[in-house]
């Protein structure tokens, strides 16, 4: 376990290297003398940032040792590659519901195993017939976005319930479930099929691009209008201010990474210092950050405008404020960002040395 060790010690240079100099000034207000060295902080953080998203060079030799001599549901990728069946359980919470397989195929292996499925008798909702589903087995309990940490398909429900209440189209859910495999427990929903002309960022044609964004941005409209002030949004992550999520990450981060809790200390004592805005200010989004990717499309034969079938993938949304994500510029706060990815590096290294990994993707 000694590469593991010199990992996580990898992982504390790292992050010491992109919080160099953080102060008071970098999270809270400045005074004139020192604002343009800040303003220099933050452009060299912004830049490390756009760097650490760009990173697409293959693993080196010693990460993928790692990643091969790493147990079974570290690799979960590998485990849901080896389905070549439906599992009984899906089968079961169909036939639960009243209706009937008569076939199915996987339709793609991403971070989810998918599957379509043909029911008849079809499966009925309310007034609704389904002859068709979609299965999703959730291939992770971690995600690797930030300001989002773990999912489950509790988490995809209640994302949907929300994102419905602002007028987006979502999947029914129709059934849910735990299959039992060697890596643990996978937790699975059954969906609606959604007829649609694309099912993907990659399968649409490079002149859509524009309309794909014009959409996302209409929805993310929608999204940013619901009021939170009486929902219960539980178990969805939610991080009101910049506070918040560094006083997670506080509780979330290994206490054996010192120097990374250290960092954290005092970033929240000056975001403590700051004066407290009134709840108003803190004006809450719904964020589903692969939203762009996961529309499903149609292309209206008449006037060749693109509309929107339904928003897919739910397991990565997050409820935070503004502060956390600009609503004008799209821009989230570098620090916090990075300190969010930092920190579930630094927890990944501590249960490999402990035996205690989640069902994970280790290779992302």
């Amino acid at each position: 376990m000694a590469a593991v060790m010199k990992l996580g010690v990898a992982l504390l240079q790292l992050q010491a290297w992109f919080v160099e100099g953080v102060k008071v000034g970098d999270v809270g207000s400045v005074d004139s003398s020192a604002h343009a060295q800040a303003e220099l902080r933050h452009q060299r953080h912004r830049a490390l940032l756009s760097g650490f998203y760009a990173r697409t060079e293959p693993l080196d030799e010693a990460s993928k040792q790692l990643i091969s001599a790493a147990p079974a549901q570290a690799r979960a990728k590998e485990f849901l590659n080896s389905i070549t069946a439906l599992p009984d359980e899906v089968k079961t919470a169909v036939a639960d519901k009243g209706a009937q397989i008569v076939a199915s195929k996987r339709i793609s292996m991403v971070s989810d195993s998918t599957w379509l499925l043909e029911l008849d008798p079809p499966l009925v909702q309310g007034d609704q017939h389904f002859p068709r589903a979609v299965v999703s087995i959730l291939g992770s309990q971690m995600v690797d976005y930030p300001f989002s940490f773990w999912t489950n398909t509790e988490l995809v429900t209640k994302a949907t319930e929300l994102a419905k209440t602002a007028g987006i189209p979502v999947p029914e859910i129709l059934a849910k479930g735990e299959i039992q495999s060697k890596i643990g427990r996978l937790g699975f929903l059954v969906q609606q099929y959604v007829q649609s002309e694309t099912s993907s960022a990659n399968a649409e044609p490079a002149d859509d691009i524009d309309s794909r964004k014009s959409l996302s941005a209409q929805l993310n409209q929608k999204l940013n209008n619901i009021d939170f002030a009486s929902m219960d949004t539980a178990p969805l992550p939610r991080f009101d201010t910049e506070l918040d999520i560094f006083q997670y990450l506080q509780t979330f981060v290994p206490s054996e990474f010192t120097m990374l809790h250290t960092s954290l200390d005092k970033i929240v004592g000056a975001l403590s210092k700051e004066p407290k805005k009134p709840a108003s200010a803190h004006k809450l989004h719904l964020k589903h950050p692969g939203l762009a990717d996961n529309i499903l499309m149609s292309k209206n034969p008449e006037n060749h405008q693109w509309s929107v079938d339904a928003v897919v993938d739910w397991d990565s949304a997050s409820i935070r404020g503004s502060s956390l994500f600009d609503p004008t510029t799209k821009n989230m706060p570098v620090l916090a960002v990075m300190f969010s990815q930092v920190a579930k590096g630094a927890y990944l290294a501590h249960c490999y040395v402990h035996d205690c990994l989640p069902i994970c993707n280790l290779e992302k």
